[in-house]
């Protein structure tokens, strides 16, 4: 985000600056706290568009995946139906009619052991999606956590544990940026940044 690229240097100054009081380091800081403010709602944004197209990439692949099921379950059984026809057409009737209801419990297996197959995949497939929401939400909150940071800088006299927070937020923010860049340099991806 370019957002991110216009706070770094503002971490980086304030980091630099150590634990002076001077008037430039707080209102650096006060800009860095409406930066983060405006950076939050553009994560806001991020989040609603990914989890909106999360729901919607979820909503496709298990309507594709019912009809898949169902497909496969009806082949299936239409398959093992005349299977059974063909093993019994030189049957007497009285053999066929007592394997019916072997063949039938059989059918009713295979089809609750397909059922089961498919809801682990799935569940599989629905955890994956949870997992992948949750990962910018952790983004936000050290935001949060970054902008809280700034505002106690501004506020008060520069504090050393909140000037090696931003130190190390910022070279958080540096590598996050450098591995974004690196992997923009990669193949492409259709899944959004985090």
């Amino acid at each position: 985000m370019t957002l991110t690229r216009a706070i770094f240097p503002a971490l980086i100054a304030l980091a630099g600056a150590g634990c002076s009081t001077d008037p430039a380091i707080q209102r650096g800081a006060e800009q860095g706290a409406r930066m983060t403010v405006e950076l939050r709602s553009d994560l806001d944004a991020v989040v609603r568009a990914q989890d909106a197209l999360y729901e919607e990439r979820m909503k496709n692949a298990v309507t594709s995946m019912n009809e898949i099921y169902s497909e496969k379950q009806r082949y299936r059984l239409v398959e093992e139906s005349r299977a059974f026809a063909r093993t019994s057409a030189n049957k007497a009737p009285a053999q066929v009619a007592g394997a019916v209801p072997d063949f039938m419990t059989q059918s009713m297996r295979d089809w609750r052991q397909r059922h089961r197959d498919y809801e682990a995949v799935l569940a599989r497939a629905r955890s994956e999606y949870e997992k992948n929401r949750q990962t910018v939400r952790v983004d936000k909150s050290k935001l949060e956590a970054m902008r809280t940071r700034f505002v106690a800088l501004s506020d008060s006299k520069s504090r050393t544990d909140s000037v090696k927070f931003l130190v190390g937020f910022a070279k958080e923010v540096r590598a996050e940026i450098e591995r974004q860049e690196k992997a923009g340099q990669g193949k492409a991806s259709d899944t959004p940044s985090q």
